[in-house]
């Protein structure tokens, strides 16, 4: 050839292409099929004055449905639905007199995805001895702020030996920022369209990152108000806690996605660090969860909520 340096543009330019190739081939045999987000009908009823949290109405019935079951994670025809109890709580409720572990928290203490038996609540009521039986007081969407609004409530009711309140980096965030994202990492509203399976992994790659930006943000950016307020909050749950006699906890469950990774190291520190402040018991479930693929602990690729198997992990 007269140009070699035309040769030699040519090859890098082929070589570029085939290895884009290779990677839209690798990309499409890695992806995921696309998935249509979660249908659910929540049975709430609103809180008593204005500034209350909204609540289940007791005896009342939710339904969730997915558009499968690709992890084969969901009861058949992938629907479900959850009846609560007369306290407008998920689970049995327990005799009087009997001592009582209050587990306080949000939709992953709930346990939105799986069934009754397999909450981690329902799992600790299964092992506990002495008597005592866990009560699952979680309701989805509950921020840190909502859950102590509730608490002087269920410490009347059940006036527990042991309160744990599991705390999910999202609790310090208002439940209508959540909504206004599209990606929240748990319940995943939109997908990004492409011909390309290269560019749609990418695409979700950087939303991730961007979603995990947000969380932090609300801890150590712009929006730490909201942390310092969820911190306070657990330092008045502790405070009433104690005063019924009540011993405290709290458990730290992560984001299904980089779990144990640096994307939320800053979030898990900030809890941690409040809780030993605060003469708190701690307990971080990323070391139990870590080990496991991620799309294992989901359930469902657009529901990032704690499968059954990570139930039992926890």
């Amino acid at each position: 050839m007269k140009w070699p340096w035309l040769k030699r543009m040519l090859l890098v330019v082929m070589s570029i292409v085939a290895a884009l190739g290779v990677s839209e081939v690798a990309a499409r045999l890695l992806a995921e099929p696309a998935s249509a987000p979660r249908e659910t009908k929540y049975d709430l009823v609103k809180g008593a004055t204005p500034d209350a949290p909204y609540r289940f109405r007791p005896d009342g019935t939710s339904t969730y449905s997915w558009d499968g079951d690709p992890y084969g994670t969901l009861p058949p025809g992938a629907k479900m639905s959850v009846v609560v109890n007369h306290e407008g709580l998920r689970g049995s409720v327990p005799a009087q007199g009997g001592p009582v572990t209050l587990l306080v928290g949000d939709s992953f203490t709930f346990g939105e995805g799986v069934l009754d038996k397999d909450t981690f609540t329902a799992r600790l009521n299964a092992d506990l001895t002495g008597g005592y039986v866990a009560v699952n007081a979680g309701v989805p969407g509950y921020s840190t702020h909502d859950e102590l609004g509730r608490l002087d409530g269920w410490l009347d009711r059940f006036s527990p030996k042991v309160v744990v309140v599991v705390f999910v980096p999202n609790d310090p965030i208002p439940l209508t920022d959540s909504m206004r994202r599209s990606n929240d990492l748990m319940n995943i509203r939109t997908r990004h369209a492409s011909s390309s399976r290269l560019v749609q992994l990418l695409s979700q790659r950087r939303e991730v990152q961007e979603t995990q930006r947000w969380y932090r943000s609300y801890f150590t950016g712009k929006r730490r108000p909201y942390w310092e307020r969820a911190r306070a909050d657990l330092a008045d749950m502790a405070q009433r806690s104690k005063k019924r006699g009540a011993n405290f906890g709290v458990v730290l469950f992560p984001i299904l996605n980089d779990v144990g990774g640096a994307g939320y190291r800053e979030i898990h520190a900030a809890v941690a660090q409040a809780c030993k402040e605060l003469g708190v018991r701690f307990l971080d479930l990323s070391t139990a969860l870590a080990s496991a693929p991620e799309a294992s602990l989901w359930v469902h690729p657009t529901d990032h909520h704690p499968n059954a198997k990570t139930h039992a992990l926890a």
